[in-house]
């Protein structure tokens, strides 16, 4: 997908985005409001364009959309908009995917 980010700039951005501790493999993960925020919007946004899925291109547009947490912030100061993420997701999967690549 092209978005024009810039590498740089994300690895900057990504820099200061702290690690928390993650629960242990087996341990059910508990997310906060945030996360079931930008969880529930991915379900939308799937349902929307007649998914029966949910991958990685619902849960950025739930995360822009949703306008939640610091991967919003730091898509939104790197100029991701929705509206440019979602035309993109759209003409993205509007293309046969390329040899040797299997969409779900």
């Amino acid at each position: 997908m092209e978005l024009g980010i810039d590498l740089d700039a994300l690895g900057s951005e990504l820099a200061d985005v702290r690690h928390v501790d993650r629960p242990a493999m087996n341990a059910r993960p508990a997310f906060d409001d945030r996360t079931e925020a930008v969880l529930q919007q991915a379900r939308l946004q799937a349902h929307a364009l007649r998914h029966r899925y949910i991958g990685t291109e619902h849960l950025m547009l739930g995360l822009v959309e949703g306008d939640q947490g610091r991967a919003s912030d730091v898509l939104t100061r790197l100029g991701v908009t929705y509206s440019s993420l979602r035309d993109q997701v759209v003409n993205t999967l509007r293309n046969p995917p390329p040899p040797g690549w299997a969409r779900p």
